[in-house]
């Protein structure tokens, strides 16, 4: 090897960089070094994912799947909010992992009836985002009419119409339906009424002039629940009260037969002293039952040997002829002496 293919090998020209030759220049390209993370181990950086607009066909079976109960989905009939579908798609959703941006692929998953229909007909096919679909849907049912409607309900709502609806239920049971009904009614009202003071002041009015609930309404609670609970306790308090009072009555009340003829027997003796038999305990030979024959049945058993109420009373004698079973009222002339008289004119 020739010393100019050495001098040419270790020169300052071309690309080779050897150890021998230490007056090479060194190679200006700089690639920084990764920051190493919290245990010492080098990181790499995590660039996010842009949303894509591919049909989430796997999780969209999974949400139908949920969807099976009709009761989760919107039809578009009176008292079907909107609103109230919309929070249960959601919370569906992201159970099954469909995200935000994929919503409207989804859409017609919690859609029934009148609702399905408009979608297939105004909706599907046009490639509208989900805020689109939600804006044409809400302004098709939800119209000033409905609110209308929702308003005079919400107003004509009392506790007094709900129990004349429900005459076989209960008091607290028609609590309940009435606090029930006004919170589905709200759901249809304008924004101004969706607080829960609006919805306390509406319970506290639908509850006045019911006697069972005075004592609860007297001092209301600041919130809903709490006016709620106060009217549960005033109502059930009241109910068994009445209950007991009616317990009482029924215990007091003979009920037994013995019981019957022994009430029958006291009554009988205080109205005779009283006003000379001629009161409250004659019944006209009627027992408490309305038996005709329990005075007739009473007196058989206390030993008068058969016989009846009317044919005088053992040891009794007319007092103008002094003859048994025989009455004043059979004679012409009601005094004894003149009876005499007569009865001497004629033998």
């Amino acid at each position: 090897m020739s010393n100019e293919s050495e001098t040419n090998l270790f020169s300052n020209e071309g690309s080779f960089n050897s150890k021998r030759n230490p007056n090479r220049k060194p190679n200006t390209t700089h690639i920084p070094p990764i920051p190493p993370g919290g245990n010492g181990i080098s990181t790499i950086p995590i660039i996010p994912q842009l949303p894509t607009d591919e049909i989430p066909s796997r999780e969209v079976t999974n949400l139908m799947k949920i969807y099976q109960d009709e009761e989760k989905k919107f039809g578009g009939e009176l008292y079907d909010m909107l609103g109230t579908k919309l929070q249960v798609f959601q919370d569906c959703c992201n159970k099954v992992g469909i995200q935000r941006h994929q919503y409207h692929h989804a859409f017609s998953v919690m859609l029934k009836g009148r609702a399905a229909t408009f979608y297939y007909d105004h909706i599907a096919g046009k490639r509208y985002d989900f805020d689109t679909m939600l804006r044409l849907t809400r302004t098709h049912f939800e119209t000033d009419e409905n609110r209308q409607l929702y308003m005079s309900e919400w107003r004509e709502t009392t506790f007094q119409r709900v129990i004349n609806s429900n005459p076989t239920k209960s008091r607290l049971e028609c609590l309940q339906l009435l606090f029930d009904k006004l919170q589905k009614v709200q759901r249809g009202l304008t924004e101004s009424y969706q607080n829960d003071n609006s919805l306390r002041d509406q319970v506290i009015s639908a509850c006045r002039g019911i006697s069972e609930c005075s004592l609860a309404l007297y001092q209301p609670a600041n919130t809903f629940e709490g006016v709620c609970a106060q009217l549960r306790s005033a109502v059930g308090t009241a109910v068994r009260t009445q209950e007991s009072q009616s317990q009482q009555f029924h215990t007091e009340t003979p009920t037994h037969h013995d019981d019957l003829i022994q009430y029958e027997q006291y009554d009988q003796n205080w109205t005779d002293r009283t006003y000379g038999g001629r009161g409250r305990g004659n019944y006209r030979g009627r027992d408490f039952r309305g038996n005709n024959n329990f005075r007739r049945n009473n007196l058989r058993g206390n030993g008068f040997k058969g016989k009846s109420f009317r044919g005088g009373r053992p040891g009794k004698k007319c007092y103008v002829c002094d003859k048994p079973s025989c009455w004043s009222t059979k004679h012409r002339w009601r005094s004894k002496g003149m009876y005499k008289q007569e009865l001497m004119e004629i033998t």
